[in-house]
């Protein structure tokens, strides 16, 4: 074992590997929203039972290797329960000193909390105006008839800002029901844009009620965190959105919407992969965006993130698609619930990301989308490398008609490959548990997965192209149709398709044998 860590603490371990500043700036803010909010007991209550092994890797730091501590940094929830940890570390060490390295700026009033500057700002933007870098703005409730742009400027950084509501620490989706007491940014009076915009970096957005942007339709967000376009937007990257309410905007969260350096993208051509990155959005209500007045819209829009987590969000009612990931990579979309969203999850041009564990119902249950494209409350087109595993789907309504659609998206599309769609339970859909269109997806395996009482088929392939695909151990039962089709032809498969079926349960299917009652298959 290496002694190179002996004896050293957790401050060497962060300036060894240039987090530092970084991680101490953040265990400020957590300090201080802890301290206004006064939520940090429920917040540990939650997270702490997740991160056992966190607490395991710092016990043994001292004395001890340093290798379970990097480990566990890499995983975001981890580095929560760190920059906790650190939080502590810092005051405990640090006193008034540390926390005196902030200014926190109150809107509207001084007098909002004992660690306020003397200086009153009427308005957010005049606060964030103010800010510099690393700065905290604590807003009261209240409602805000503004629109707030956080810019990283030349001469005036705005990076590592905290921006915190009434409700920062109090997940939006639990007991958030008396508007009075809400922080409500409102930019239904604003002539264009977004009602909050991000271009800085490591900015938090935490504790509030965003609404009312409307005005641009398809491209007006209630936060937008910008990618990087050069000589336009500078990034938001890791920026962490949590515990708000977004809600009654064209788009709820905007992800890269212009899809700077998107891999894939035309605006503006770049090969160097999406350029925002480190995103956390976190315990956010989202709903009711996208309303049928509106073009087009969703809860979450991507138009390219890389290593992004979307976790334990509620969406709902949005009438397009509650998360929409285009020209990504690297996104964990996992642990969310959606009811009577129009879709709840499309994957376009993207790449290495999962969405697992996630429930939804009532797909389309307040009228169709308006944009056309996907009829699956999951979709994937033209992607590579997906995991959807251990989701639970139930009830679409017209157009809606496919539980887990594999998409082609047209002439010209290339196949999606290398997908992994494991251990899903879908049922009650117009049509099919499982689909594929035509030349939709390769080299894929689909296993242990569980399509019943839908309106046509258990699980659906359809048309050529769809080869070299592995069917195992799935059940599909009591569907109207057929519980299991595939209809490649002419191949060296199971039955003579172009794919593999092995154990799957089915008591109807075409060719004969690829499900069968007792989970025999046909040959090979």
């Amino acid at each position: 074992m290496s002694k190179k860590h002996m004896g050293s603490g957790i401050d060497d371990f962060l300036k060894e590997e240039g987090i530092f500043r970084e991680t101490q700036a953040q265990a400020i803010k957590e300090v201080v929203a802890w301290q206004l909010a006064q939520a940090m007991k429920n917040w540990i209550a939650l997270v702490v039972p997740k991160c056992y092994s966190t607490t395991v890797a710092l016990r043994r730091t001292r004395g001890g290797s340093m290798k379970s501590l990097r480990t566990a940094w890499k995983d975001p929830r981890h580095r929560m329960f760190l920059a906790a940890v650190a939080a502590a570390y810092f005051l405990f060490f640090g006193g008034a000193n540390a926390l005196g390295q902030v200014t926190v700026r109150c809107v509207p009033s001084h007098t909002l909390n004992s660690s306020c500057t003397g200086t009153d700002y009427a308005t957010i933007q005049k606060a964030v105006t103010a800010a510099g870098a690393g700065d905290i703005v604590l807003v009261g409730p209240g409602t805000y008839h503004e629109s707030v742009a956080i810019i990283d400027e030349t001469g005036h950084s705005r990076d590592g800002l905290a921006l915190l509501g009434a409700q920062a620490g109090k997940d939006a989706r639990l007991g958030r029901l008396e508007p009075q007491n809400e922080s409500i940014v409102d930019g239904s009076r604003q002539p264009a844009g977004s009602t909050i915009t991000v271009e800085a970096l490591n900015v938090i957005i935490d504790g509030f009620t965003v609404q009312g942007a409307t005005a641009d339709e398809g491209t007006a967000s209630g936060i937008d965190l910008k990618g990087f376009c050069k000589g336009l937007f500078s990034p938001a990257n890791r920026a962490k959105v949590v515990n708000n309410i977004v809600e009654q905007n064209a788009n709820g969260i905007s992800l890269n919407q212009e899809a700077c350096g998107a891999p894939g993208s035309s605006y503006p051509p770049s090969s160097g992969g999406a350029l925002l990155t480190g995103v956390r959005v976190l315990h956010n209500f989202i709903r009711d965006n996208n309303s049928a007045s509106l073009g087009y819209g969703n809860g979450i829009n991507s138009g390219g993130v890389d290593l992004t987590l979307v976790s334990e969000n509620a969406f709902e009612r949005n009438l397009n698609i509650a998360i929409r990931m285009s020209n990504s990579s690297h996104v964990s979309v996992i642990e969310n619930t959606s009811k009577k969203d129009g879709i709840f999850a499309l994957f376009y041009n993207s790449s290495s990301s999962k969405f697992s564990n996630n429930q939804g119902e009532e797909f389309a249950a307040e009228g169709p989308p308006v944009s056309s494209g996907p009829l699956g409350a999951v979709t994937i087109a033209a992607s590579t490398g997906i995991v959807i595993s251990d989701n639970r789907l139930e009830k679409g309504n017209p157009p809606i008609d496919d539980g887990i659609e594999l998409g082609s998206y047209g002439v010209g599309i290339p196949s999606s490959q290398y997908l992994d769609v494991l251990s899903n339970h879908i049922k009650r859909f117009p049509a099919n548990g499982i689909y594929a269109d035509l030349d939709a997806f390769l080299d894929s395996y689909i296993v242990g997965n569980t399509a019943e009482n839908n309106g046509s088929d258990g699980i659906f392939i359809f048309g050529a192209g769809n080869t070299n695909n592995s069917f195992f151990d799935n059940v599909a039962v009591d569907n109207a149709k057929y519980d299991c089709e595939d209809d490649t032809t002419g191949g060296p498969g199971t039955a003579g398709t172009w794919n593999r079926w092995l154990r799957n349960t089915g008591d109807v299917s075409i060719p004969s044998g690829i499900c069968a009652p007792d989970k025999g298959s046909g040959p090979d």
